[in-house]
C-alpha cells in the first residue's frame, strides 16, 4: 500500500540567507589552478575538507605561498611551471583521487622526480586513466605496483602537444590532461623563434601576452598595460622592481629568475 505524507502546517514566511557549503572537487581544482597564476588569487567558501587541505599542503611543498584568512584562502602563484622545491619530494594525496590524479598534470615538466603517495584506500585505485595520456606528453612513471600508488613521476622538458580521445567519461582524466597542456613545447619554440628573428633578421617583434616570465626572458623592452593605459615600461630587470608594474600586474611575490 502506498504511504502518503500530509503536511497541514504552512511554513512561516522568513527573510534569511542560506549559504551552501563549498564543493570539494571545485575547491581542489581552484587550489591547483591558483598555483599556476601569477600573483594573488582569493578563494571564498572553499570546502575545507581533508582532501582540500591536502591539496593546499601539496602546493605549499611545491613552493607556493598560501595564506589562510578568516573567510577566504589566498594563494600567491608563481605562474605556469613556477614550482620550486627540493630533491626527493613526496606529495601525500591522502584519500583524494582528484588531487592525486590532477596534480600529475601540473608536474609533467618537473625537472626533479616527485613521489606521489596516498592512504591505503587510494593506493588500491587505478591511476592508468591519467598516466596513459600523460605518458603521451613524454612523461615517465615508475611504480611499486603498476598503475597504483605510490608512483614517481619523471618530468620531461620537451613535452609536445597530443591528440587524445577520452572514452572513460572521467572528469579527473580530462582535467589532468588539460592541466598538462597548459604549457607544452610552444612557449620554448616561440622563445627560440623570437631570438632567431631578432639576431638573424634584425627585425622588431611586438608580442602581447600574459606569460610575463617567459616573455621577459627573451625581450629587450616590455610595456605593462592596465585599463588600456601604459603604466610602466623598460627592460625586464627594471620592470620587476617597478612599483607601478607590481601594483598593476606582477604582484609583490613575482621574481624574474
Amino acid at each position: 500500500m502506498r504511504k502518503t505524507l500530509i503536511i497541514k502546517d504552512k511554513i512561516k514566511r522568513f527573510n534569511k540567507q542560506i549559504q551552501v557549503s563549498g564543493d570539494k572537487s571545485l575547491s581542489i581544482r581552484w587550489v591547483l589552478l591558483a598555483s599556476q597564476a601569477i600573483g594573488k588569487s582569493k578563494g571564498y567558501n572553499l570546502l575545507m575538507s581533508e582532501d582540500v587541505l591536502a591539496a593546499i599542503d601539496s602546493i605549499k611543498k611545491l613552493g607556493i605561498k598560501v595564506r589562510m584568512q578568516k573567510n577566504y584562502c589566498e594563494i600567491i602563484g608563481n605562474g605556469i611551471n613556477g614550482f620550486k622545491y627540493n630533491k626527493n619530494l613526496t606529495i601525500d594525496a591522502k584519500n583524494s583521487g582528484t588531487l592525486g590524479r590532477l596534480i600529475l598534470g601540473l608536474l609533467i615538466k618537473s625537472p626533479k622526480k616527485i613521489k606521489i603517495i596516498g592512504d591505503k584506500s587510494l593506493s588500491k585505485r587505478d591511476f592508468s586513466r591519467v598516466t596513459t595520456p600523460l605518458g603521451k606528453f613524454g612523461v615517465k612513471f615508475s611504480y611499486k605496483i603498476k598503475n597504483k600508488l605510490p608512483l614517481t613521476i619523471h618530468g620531461t622538458q620537451s613535452a609536445k602537444g597530443i591528440k587524445y580521445f577520452e572514452n572513460k567519461g572521467s572528469a579527473q582524466c580530462k582535467s589532468s590532461v588539460m592541466l598538462a597542456a597548459l604549457d607544452v613545447l610552444t612557449i620554448k619554440m616561440l622563445q627560440e623563434i623570437i631570438v632567431n628573428l631578432q639576431t638573424e633578421n634584425n627585425i622588431t617583434i611586438c608580442i602581447c601576452d600574459h606569460q610575463a616570465r617567459d616573455l621577459l626572458s627573451c625581450v629587450d623592452i616590455a610595456l605593462i598595460l592596465s585599463n588600456c593605459k601604459i603604466v610602466a615600461h623598460g627592460s625586464p630587470n627594471d620592470l620587476v622592481n617597478n612599483v607601478e608594474a607590481k601594483n598593476a600586474y606582477f604582484g609583490d611575490a613575482f621574481k624574474f629568475n
